[in-house]
């Protein structure tokens, strides 16, 4: 039988960390986890139209098999009227170990989706120091490289690259590709294998800035309908700030999000459900 869709009334985009504990789920497993999780919370979403309608859940570009994130983003279209407080609080206690909602904020229903909108993302590879052959030919690449960004730092005894890469159009780079095209320069070993990878955030590049998606709309629009028009812990970045240090402004708030994270499991949530420990 066919069904008749609900009207959304509220648009809600989240921020989503998926760590280690489910860094092997793919994105399809990710999916189906998100769908019953909306539904153990009970909160209204809404279906989609026609014989097998869906939960109106929209992801923004899929991450890699193996990859951990902190920078995960979501749509999620309401048929009821629901806080982001209680959307968030909701949300956490019916997710497995591992994922997380960090940050939430009513958007216009009319809002552009999140594939149509990102167009860089950027990534932490961890090495161990061996790996780097040479700092001079990795500048070298910082310059000439197909990367819009590239910089070293030294991290638990070893070093990490910060790499921000274009994730539209014929520069497009994926995770994958990041390692392989810095082995080409000489400036890694060639069996320099990455310790782990993660993708510290998602952006929309504007005027030489780098904002996230949740920001994004905070440029564009006025506080839509049906929303207070905050945004939960969501980071703030001086408005003259470059590509580079607006992405490692995302890296310190990250950060700053492992510091302060409340525990899940004891919390409440007013929408009407408890978590189950």
């Amino acid at each position: 039988m066919e069904v008749k869709g609900e009207k959304p009334v509220l648009k809600i985009r989240a921020r989503l960390r998926k760590g280690d504990e489910v860094r092997f789920i793919s994105h399809l497993d990710l999916t189906r986890t998100m769908e019953r999780a909306v539904r153990r919370a009970g909160l209204p979403v809404a279906f989609s139209q026609g014989f097998h309608p869906h939960p109106r859940i929209s992801f923004g570009p899929a991450l890699a098999t193996g990859i951990t994130s902190d920078a995960e983003y979501l749509d999620f279209e309401l048929s009821g009227p629901l806080s982001v407080e209680d959307f968030i609080s909701c949300l956490n206690s019916q997710l497995p170990p591992g994922l997380e909602i960090l940050e939430a904020r009513a958007i216009p229903l009319q809002a552009e989706s999140l594939t149509r909108i990102i167009d860089a993302a950027l990534y932490w590879l961890y090495l161990r120091k061996e790996d780097l052959l040479s700092p001079e030919r990795l500048k070298q690449a910082e310059q000439q490289g197909p990367f819009l960004d590239l910089w070293f730092e030294e991290a638990n005894g070893g070093f990490r690259l910060g790499v921000l890469v274009s994730t539209k159009g014929e520069g497009a780079i994926k995770a994958g590709e990041i390692l392989p095209l810095l082995r080409r320069t000489g400036a890694l070993k060639e069996d320099a294998v990455p310790l782990k990878i993660h993708r510290v955030g998602q952006f929309v590049m504007k005027d030489g800035k780098a904002l996230s998606p949740l920001e994004y709309e905070d440029e564009l629009l006025s506080p839509p309908k049906g929303g207070d028009g905050r945004t939960f812990r969501s980071p703030r970045r001086p408005e003259s700030a470059s590509p580079r240090e607006a992405c490692k402004g995302a890296i310190n708030h990250v950060e700053r999000d492992h510091s302060q994270r409340y525990c899940r499991r004891n919390s409440s949530c007013s929408h009407g459900r408890r978590s189950p420990c």
